[in-house]
């Protein structure tokens, strides 16, 4: 690594200009920043020669009492402790010789047996994370991380070669999920939920945490061999080993299936984006029907609270040198992962100290069906990437409220509880044959009818059951050939109870409350079938035949005064009105 040029921004200038007052704060400020890791070292000093535990078990000590105990200098021990006195860690009784130090309630919980017991993450800096840190410039210039480069292996594999470090940062863990358990356990609701899967699990705290707290689960622990042996001998050591296995597995390939929930604890910030969203596509692919995931990450977004804040960054520095592509990320980042690999969020839930648990669904099932012809487009979008691109599509925008809409809410209400509920069925489909579109569209839409009534849905409320097809390769020039299949089909399709939805990039669609407003486009283009719902009056009222089909569905709603969304009920008895004028006429 070579030195800074001299000649650089940091080279001193001829002569140094007087601060002013403000000045001299902020500059006194700055250096308490870069001083700021001898505080960090002194305290891994204290915990590498035991001080907190010494000081429990005997109470208040001189310095020299101390260095005996240790084996210390007891002249630089007095200047280590005093340091430490300053710091808050310990306190002085006296000014005169003997001062006897004592901890303070920061420095118990350096103890050994403290509850969170700060011990091990001292001891995991000093001797294996905290090396990497000084190569934080190194980092920075060249892109990659400097634990391996440090230490001539990756994180993963020293500890698997290090039974003391592995332990270490076992205990590490732990320790730090006993500050979020309580929170964990408070934002999941577990009723109903028979397994717990926990993927990269470590020794297994946190599913012991779990289950100990409630009886009725059983769990499935995955995780690299090296770290079984632990986790074995916990679930043994809490009478669970009849409850739980241990199970060594990647985590990028075949997990466990028949989970009802699996978990995630503090594993996606050590990967960047694209193996992120692979593990989350192994998870989603283990999961049956109804099953769910959880996400325990740090989650710092800049409108969060300063300490809040300052810890996410503390930790993102903290990934970007140990971990290729390691980082923390926001609740948005978070959520596009997700999206990307097929999940929508359903709940965040924020704990203490930084941390979220984010609990989502699989958006559409692991292995849909899908046609013959899957061959990449001209463009390389291969499968996956269609259905990531509109998955994020419908979770992020359809969700979502638009200024333009004309009204509060989401653009489609339907979409998030059918996200939710796991009832969209999506699928691509390509090389549709320019000469033959119009007939194979219209043999896609029979389709997507057919898979509204066929397909064993996760949920049993029919409104929100979706069949989509994405036609990713469908050329520009044929996109208008989903307008006109809709049109054409549409009074066929209502007379089913059905509505056949077409969205594409320049699709002339506007939104019921602002003719202004082409709702229906989207990144690709895409048919989307489900069945006739009550806010459907707004696309049928024009036509007497299709709004005839409406009213025999849902006439007694408006007959009976049921609560109806008053633009509904506007439009449903304007359409009634010209109804009847128009059979006077006749």
């Amino acid at each position: 690594m070579s030195a800074p040029a001299r000649t650089d921004a940091g080279a001193l200038p001829a002569a140094v200009p007087l601060p002013d007052a403000e000045q001299a704060r902020e500059a006194l400020r700055m250096r308490r920043l870069i001083y700021g890791h001898l505080r960090s070292r002194a305290v891994c000093a204290m915990a590498e020669l035991g001080l907190a535990d010494l000081l429990a078990d005997t109470g208040p000590l001189d310095a020299p009492a101390i260095a005996e105990r240790t084996g210390a200098d007891p002249a630089l021990l007095t200047r280590l402790l005093r340091a430490l006195a300053a710091f808050g860690v310990l306190e002085a009784a006296g000014t005169t010789p003997p001062v006897r130090y004592r901890l303070t309630p920061l420095g118990a919980t350096l103890r050994s047996d403290a509850p969170g017991s700060a011990l091990p993450t001292a001891l995991l800096a000093l001797s294996a994370t905290g090396p990497a840190w000084q190569r934080l410039p190194r980092v920075v210039r060249e892109g990659r991380p400097a634990y391996a480069a440090e230490h001539g292996v990756d994180f993963f594999a020293h500890l698997d070669a290090d039974p003391w470090l592995r332990g270490v940062f076992d205990r590490s863990q732990e320790t730090g999920l006993a500050l979020e358990l309580r929170g964990v356990l408070d934002a999941l609701d577990l009723t109903g939920t028979g397994v717990v899967v926990d993927v990269g699990g470590g020794d297994g705290a946190l599913l012991a945490g779990l289950l100990t707290a409630r009886p009725g689960l059983r769990g499935v622990l995955v995780d690299r061999a090296a770290a079984l042996p632990a986790a074995r001998a916990r679930f043994a050591t809490a009478g669970l080993g009849e409850r739980c296995d241990a199970v060594e597995g990647d985590f990028f390939g075949t997990l466990p299936t028949g989970g009802d929930l699996y978990v995630l604890r503090h594993i996606l910030h050590d990967w960047d984006d694209d193996s992120c969203v692979r593990l989350l596509r192994s998870c989603r692919a283990a999961m049956p029907p109804g099953a769910r995931l959880a996400l325990v990450d740090h989650m710092a977004d800049p409108a969060d609270d300063p300490e809040s804040a300052e810890w996410g960054a503390l930790m993102d520095l903290y990934m970007m040198t140990l971990f290729d592509g390691g980082r923390e990320r926001g609740r948005a980042e978070t959520e596009a992962l997700l999206h990307r690999a097929g999940f929508t969020v359903t709940a965040v839930t924020r704990l203490p100290g930084g941390s979220a648990v984010v609990e989502a669904h699989p958006a559409h099932p692991a292995h849909p069906a899908r046609p013959a012809r899957q061959a990449p487009d001209a463009h390389g979008t291969d499968t996956d990437r269609a259905l990531d691109v509109v998955l994020h599509w419908m979770g992020g925008y359809l969700t979502r409220p638009h200024p333009e809409l004309g009204r509060p809410g989401a653009v489609c209400p339907f979409v998030e509880p059918a996200l939710r509920a796991g009832t969209v069925r999506t699928r691509t489909v390509r090389g549709i044959t320019p000469a033959r579109a119009r007939e194979e569209l219209h043999a896609l839409v029979d389709g997507l009818a057919g898979e509204l009534d066929t397909t064993d849905w996760a949920h049993s409320n029919r409104t929100l059951h979706t069949a989509v097809a994405v036609l990713p390769d469908l050329p520009r020039p044929l996109w208008r050939l989903l307008d006109e299949t809709q049109a054409e089909l549409k009074p066929a399709l209502a007379r089913r109870g059905l509505m056949l939805g077409q969205f594409h990039p320049d699709c002339p669609e506007p939104a019921a409350r602002n003719p202004r407003f082409r709702v229906s486009r989207s990144p690709l283009p895409l048919l989307a079938m489900r069945r006739m719902a009550l806010h459907d009056v707004l696309f049928l009222h024009r036509d007497p035949a299709l709004f005839a089909e409406y009213r025999r569905r849902f006439g007694d709603r408006y007959a009976r005064g049921a609560a109806v969304d008053p633009l509904f009920r506007q439009v449903y008895e304007e359409a009634e009105q010209a109804m009847s004028e128009g059979s006077g006429a006749r």
